[in-house]
């Protein structure tokens, strides 16, 4: 790996890690290794120059023949060059993105930030590249000690904001004229909002699945109303398998399986019930209020702080019974589901038959979507030692919008309309 690729793949996790959505740590299951579709770089006849196309197809670039890519986590950025140069080129889809950005100023203060440029001079952007509202800067900074320079363009299409880097060292400024050159061949291809990919939407049931995870949806900047909660293209395909490959070692069908087995036979569920029904074994139901958490520094090893997480979730077991956070499991079965099958992992059949069996359960466990939602909230709270305020309150305002979600009727019946 070249060394100025090295330091902008660091930092361009930095940006993953710091914007994208989130989601429980991974669980040690086994996965095998999935490739991303870039298509191969090709040379251009009689130049010295050849092709270099992001992973997801959505743009390429002419840049040096010798220069080598680099591999990337996000699809639709792409990394490129030598020992003392490279280009990273940043695309941030203007439309179901897990990169929260959404606007032109916000990608300058992220690259900005991460980047940590230094008294940067206004420049020129190339006049034949082909994006609107360009700006260019030169900049200084820093790697492994070293001073360096660098060339950062701005700029946006109607489908994506983005950013072009150029990052050298001193023995290469002479270059500069001609990269960016080079970055003047940029060519964006954006992708199709709906491949070919067969599917139903619209219909109660179809509503209704929407409904379970439209929390999620809405959190992670989808369409809570939207089937799968997002345009199922190439981009989003690899972006889910990306996410499901970093939060839950899923990388293909077998592993897929496995996970959405493990929420509905045992889930956090199970650990909820089993720690708490030892506690109250051990006696903690029969000690007064005020003084569980001195029998649980008389008996245990822990503490203050932990001792009033496992007293938290008791009151909640004591309350709401051994079955209190089952929503949590079912509402992450079902959208992981919805990954499963943008993923490629799933077929649409597969997808919608596990998701009706699913429901049906959920139908058979509460009475409401209000019932559901606590249980889900308790859950955030079991698995998180956080409040689950900020969730019911994005929840309310779901439930308030013309076109809500939560709209549909819970006790509505499921039709499997897909095997008619």
């Amino acid at each position: 790996m070249v060394k100025r690729g090295i330091v902008i793949l660091l930092l361009m996790n930095c940006i993953l890690q710091g914007c994208s959505k989130g989601g429980e740590p991974a669980r040690e299951t086994e996965y095998a290794e999935t490739e991303q579709s870039a298509e191969p770089a090709t040379k251009e006849e009689g130049s010295d120059t050849r092709r270099f196309t992001a992973g997801d197809g959505s743009f390429s670039v002419f840049l040096d023949e010798d220069w080598m890519e680099e591999e990337v986590s996000a699809s639709y950025w792409l990394v490129a060059g030598e020992e003392d140069q490279s280009v990273c080129i940043m695309q941030f889809p203007k439309e179901y993105s897990d990169l929260m950005v959404d606007n032109m100023d916000s990608v300058k203060a992220l690259v900005n930030e991460k980047w940590d440029m230094a008294d940067p001079v206004p420049g020129e952007a190339p006049p034949d590249l082909k994006l609107k509202n360009k700006e260019a800067y030169e900049y200084k900074t820093e790697a492994d000690g070293e001073s360096e320079r660098g060339y950062v363009i701005f700029g946006e299409t109607d489908y994506a904001f983005y950013s072009f880097l150029y990052d050298y060292n001193r023995l290469k400024a002479d270059n500069l004229e001609a990269v960016m050159d080079c970055l003047a061949t940029f060519d964006e291809t954006p992708l199709d909002n709906e491949l070919d990919w067969n599917h139903i939407s619209g219909t109660e049931t179809i509503r209704w699945f929407n409904a379970v995870y439209a929390l999620e949806s809405e959190r992670a900047g989808w369409d809570p109303n939207h089937y799968v909660g997002a345009p199922l293209n190439e981009r989003i395909r690899l972006e889910d398998q990306r996410y499901l490959k970093e939060q839950w070692n899923v990388a293909d069908k077998e592993s897929a399986d496995k996970t959405v087995a493990w929420f509905l036979e045992k889930g956090y569920r199970a650990e909820f019930q089993k720690s708490n029904e030892y506690l109250k074994e051990e006696g903690l139901g029969d000690v007064p209020a005020d003084r569980r958490t001195e029998f649980m520094l008389d008996n245990w090893d822990v503490t203050e702080t932990e001792a009033g997480y496992y007293l938290k979730d008791y009151e909640m077991y004591e309350e709401y019974g051994p079955e209190a956070v089952a929503a949590w499991d079912y509402e992450h079965a079902m959208s992981l589901l919805r990954h499963f099958y943008v993923a490629g992992y799933y077929s649409h059949q597969e997808m919608l038959e596990k998701m009706y069996e699913i429901a049906s359960v959920i139908q058979g466990e509460f009475d409401s979507w209000d019932d559901y939602m606590d249980s889900c909230f308790l859950g955030y709270e079991y698995w998180s030692d956080e409040s689950s305020r900020p969730l019911r309150e994005v929840y309310e305002d779901l439930k308030q919008r013309e076109i809500s979600p939560y709209s549909v009727d819970f006790k509505t019946e499921l039709i499997r309309e897909w095997a008619e």
